[in-house]
């Protein structure tokens, strides 16, 4: 049995609308609650690397997943997917989904797909998923963790959170990254604020 992981970087942990979900979810979860984003994600990558998980869910503190969104996520993982996830809103109200459709889009500062637009498939590739609930096998995360810094791309340096830097990382190592549509989330990038700073940070595992 394909054994998930889920976990969420928290810096806010104050969205009710997320967490009321979070007991009907049915698989293990990781609070990393008031961190810096690198700290957090640091954290995160040796809690799973020391535990028997199979995937590593990215789940951020501002998307509402619910249980059927886990429950096609695993079935895709047990269909052999290394990178997977859904697809979510970008901001609050719009019409664009966090995934773009090639690396030239991401590049360039991305353009986003709209919803109109998706592939008439449930599952296809994109170049960058903004970690609306991905999945990162065992066998990717062993060989490339997570980066914060700069990293070079055709000779030059480019910055960008921690979801973009892991897109621009699979494109370089030749890993695919896949969307299901069927996993359509709400993404609510504007609500909460950041308590990172105000609150004794803490890990949370709940099983």
């Amino acid at each position: 049995m394909t054994k998930l992981l889920m976990a969420r970087p928290t810096p806010r942990g104050n969205i009710e609308e997320v967490y009321k979900w979070e007991p009907y979810i049915k698989c293990d979860k990781l609070h990393v609650k008031y961190y810096p984003e690198p700290e957090a994600y640091d954290i995160i990558y040796k809690f799973f690397m020391e535990h028997d998980y199979d995937y590593l869910v990215i789940a951020p503190d501002d998307l509402v997943v619910l249980p059927e969104d886990m429950e096609q996520l695993k079935e895709d993982c047990e269909l052999g997917y290394d990178v997977i996830g859904g697809i979510s809103n970008v901001n609050e109200g719009d019409y664009y989904i966090t995934s773009c459709l090639t690396m030239d889009d991401l590049y360039h500062g991305p353009v986003w797909m709209e919803y109109d637009n998706m592939p008439k498939e449930n599952i296809f590739k994109v170049a960058f998923n903004g970690f609306s609930l991905l999945a990162i096998s065992r066998k990717v995360l062993k060989d490339m963790p997570f980066e914060y810094d700069n990293i070079e791309l055709d000779g030059m340096d480019i910055t960008g959170s921690v979801d973009t830097i892991f897109a621009i990382n699979c494109w370089k190592r030749g890993i695919d990254i896949y969307t299901d549509k069927r996993i359509d989330m709400l993404h609510l990038r504007d609500s909460g604020r950041s308590r990172v700073g105000g609150r004794k940070p803490r890990v949370e595992f709940v099983q």
